[in-house]
């Protein structure tokens, strides 16, 4: 017997929803958000990380970069089914963000212990977080900065990463809930159409 498909339900706006429906939405795209970023900083504070070979952080690179490709994907699809595009989209962004964040500083951690002379202090793990951070922001205070060429190779990628990567994707992502809404718009005969 065939599995039966799933009804996509028709995407809805929040100023088209009652107080009660508004509340219940924002509280549960907020749960999914933080429940989504804590789990990352979680694995980021406690799963082993440091690789301690150049092998290893060159696959940890590239396994790093589908892991990120994959969750893009993975996002706009769920937001293209979403009965709530708009909220779907924060939580996406929410969580994407913060799994950049947490690969970058895996990365930073993993190039620190393979190689004390990368970075201007050995890193740990709030020091990987905050070049990170630092990093992503365009801050840049400079009391950690990279110190051989992989390290500034990889510093350079993350900011490449910033600007092409997550605008491409806010782009994305933020044009598919806008697609969703006008599609279930035509589909259910907008009469500002």
């Amino acid at each position: 017997m065939p599995a039966a498909k799933r009804e996509v339900p028709n995407a809805r706006r929040l100023h088209e929803m009652t107080r009660r429906e508004k509340r219940k939405a924002l509280v549960r795209s907020l749960a999914r958000g933080t429940v989504g970023t804590a789990a990352l900083l979680l694995a980021y504070g406690f799963l082993p990380l440091a690789a301690e070979t150049n092998t290893g952080i060159v696959v940890r690179i590239i396994s790093a970069g589908i892991i990120i490709v994959l969750f893009v994907v993975y996002e706009i699809h769920m937001i293209s089914k979403a009965e709530f595009p708009q909220l779907r989209a924060a939580d996406a962004l929410m969580v994407g963000v913060t799994l950049i964040v947490v690969v970058f500083a895996s990365l930073y951690l993993s190039m620190s212990k393979a190689s004390a002379p990368s970075f201007s202090e050995t890193l740990d793990r709030t020091g990987a977080m905050y070049l990170t951070m630092t990093t992503l922001s365009t801050v840049g205070f400079g009391d950690v900065v990279a110190r051989t060429n992989a390290a500034r190779i990889t510093v350079m990628m993350q900011m490449v990463f910033n600007v092409a990567f997550i605008g491409l994707a806010v782009k994305w992502i933020s044009y598919t809930a806008r697609r969703r809404l006008e599609t279930s718009d035509r589909a259910l005969g907008d009469p500002n159409e």
